[in-house]
């Protein structure tokens, strides 16, 4: 019997090389520079974030706002949201300066008193006095205040032809106010206080008092 020829494959399992890892080391040059971007980033990133805790404190603690005083009204029943937005919003609508503005901290301030006292803040209704420069703090007390001043009416006759001066002595006069603080708030345009709108708008343009 003949025999039969024939060729095989014969597979075999062999590990593969490993792959060679080449480090490329950067030059001395190039070093310096990424270390220069990354020193720079860093103190970039550092000062801003100081100037942001700056802004922050500033604004929390009312340091070089503005001393206007503005009558706030604040309605029954208000929300702090409500409040929010009567000191923000709204003052802005009556091109007024915002007594805050950062809202957001101002809606902390109010959570971190309600979870001391365990128990919703009663915003007093009615008006209220505030200033910018008065602090988060301080504006927060003021709104749950019910401390009022009493107040005595008095009636005034301004005849037609009186200067501004001569205005401001006869409130003097009356005990209704000092007279250069009439002057001054005068000159400063207080559209809150009705008895200033309905002085005739004659007496703002004169020029000799």
């Amino acid at each position: 019997m003949k025999g039969i020829s024939c060729t095989c494959t014969r597979l075999r399992r062999k590990k593969r090389p490993s792959k060679v890892i080449r480090y490329i080391r950067p030059k001395k040059g190039n070093r310096i520079a990424i270390s220069l971007v990354f020193i720079f980033a860093i103190l970039s990133v550092s000062v801003l974030s100081s100037i942001g805790i700056i802004f922050l404190a500033r604004e929390f603690l009312g340091i070089d706002k503005s001393a206007a005083t503005y009558i706030v009204n604040i309605p029954e029943n208000a929300t702090t949201d409500d409040v929010i937005r009567i000191m923000t919003v709204d003052q802005e609508k009556n091109r007024k300066e915002p007594i805050i503005k950062v809202d957001k901290m101002f809606r902390i301030l109010a959570d971190l008193q309600e979870r001391r006292n365990e128990e919703p803040i009663e915003y007093v209704s009615g008006n209220h006095n505030l200033r910018p420069n008065m602090g988060y703090q301080d504006i927060l007390e003021e709104l749950q205040s019910t401390y009022y001043i009493e107040k005595e009416t008095v009636t005034i006759t301004i005849r037609e032809g009186m200067r501004l001066r001569a205005v401001a002595k006869l409130l003097e006069d009356e005990g209704v106010c000092a007279a250069d603080k009439f002057i001054y708030y005068f000159n400063a345009g207080l559209e809150d206080y009705d008895f200033i709108n309905n002085i005739s708008a004659a007496y703002s343009q004169r020029s000799a008092f």
